[in-house]
């Protein structure tokens, strides 16, 4: 049930009237809910929140497939004779056969790998007109087997000097490594090396200053180059250098000062030919001093 309350003092109205019997004035009705006298009813926020409908779960499933698996992995012996083979046979796909195109040789590649040997004499005709080639890997193919040839392609040192200055970095690499091998014991062969040691790339120098190195004092003609390559920046190459350098003996003597002054340099680097510098400098240096 609803009352009035006056609006001048607050006081309850008498049912059905509009005077006031405390402050004796008259005022509009005001209807007031019971529940709370002399207030209004409080709004009430409402907060809607969103429900996620999740995906039925299939983890039930998991456990039976999972024992239906071990089950058929166990059984299939036996359930494989119960299965005709004919059935088995169409559901097995046929190998369908696979086309390769046979890899192109070039025929003066096969002349230059299949070289005929008479006797302890070589046939060079096919590695020599190989070497004149315009395919670079001809030319390095023919340049291998000279170099597996050994010291019977000696007579092919010029031809093989004349590719020092070939474009292709391969096939300069390996025109040292054959020169190397084959003509190790000519003196012919030190000017070449002496030149390869100016090359741009750092593997042409290495094979250089391997095989110089191994030739001992009669690459005395080589040290000025070897000294240079004491100034390079590849600190393996700086170890082999000086290695030849001692190899060498008292012919060296001009390295020297760069011997020692190396000793002084504060090496930082991550090759691990650094570690061996300092005794290969100190191997190097007294060996070059020994007396003849």
């Amino acid at each position: 049930m609803n009352y009035s309350n006056c609006k001048w003092c607050g006081s309850r109205l008498p049912q059905n009237s509009k005077k006031c019997e405390s402050c004796g004035k008259e005022s509009d009705v005001q209807f007031v809910s019971p529940q709370a006298p002399g207030l209004q009813k409080p709004k009430t926020r409402i907060s809607k929140q969103k429900t996620s409908r999740r995906a039925p779960s299939n983890s039930r499933f998991i456990v039976p497939l999972i024992i239906l698996g071990i089950f058929l992995y166990r059984m299939w012996p036996e359930l494989r004779s119960l299965i005709p083979n004919q059935f088995l046979q169409s559901l097995t796909p046929s190998p369908q056969p696979i086309s390769v195109s046979p890899v192109q040789i070039p025929t003066e590649l096969m002349k230059v790998r299949d070289p005929k040997l008479s006797g302890s004499n070589l046939d060079l005709t096919p590695m020599l007109n190989g070497l004149k080639s315009k395919n670079a890997d001809v030319r390095r193919t023919s340049v291998d087997e000279l170099g597996k040839a050994g010291t019977a392609a000696r007579p092919a040192t010029a031809a093989l000097g004349a590719l020092l200055n070939d474009p292709d970095d391969y096939v300069r690499e390996s025109v040292v490594d054959a020169l190397g091998k084959c003509c190790l014991e000519s003196p012919e062969i030190i000017p070449l090396l002496n030149q390869v040691l100016l090359d741009p790339n750092h593997t042409v120098r290495k094979y250089a200053v391997l095989y110089l190195g191994q030739m001992g004092p009669k690459a005395k003609d080589a040290v000025p180059g070897l000294i240079r390559v004491l100034h390079g920046n590849e600190i393996y190459l700086r170890v082999w250098a000086a290695e030849a350098l001692g190899n060498i003996g008292p012919d060296a003597a001009a390295a020297l000062p760069r011997l020692r002054e190396m000793q002084n340099e504060k090496i930082v680097s991550d090759e691990s030919e650094a570690s061996q510098l300092p005794d290969t400098l100190q191997t190097a240096i007294r060996k070059i001093e020994e007396p003849r």
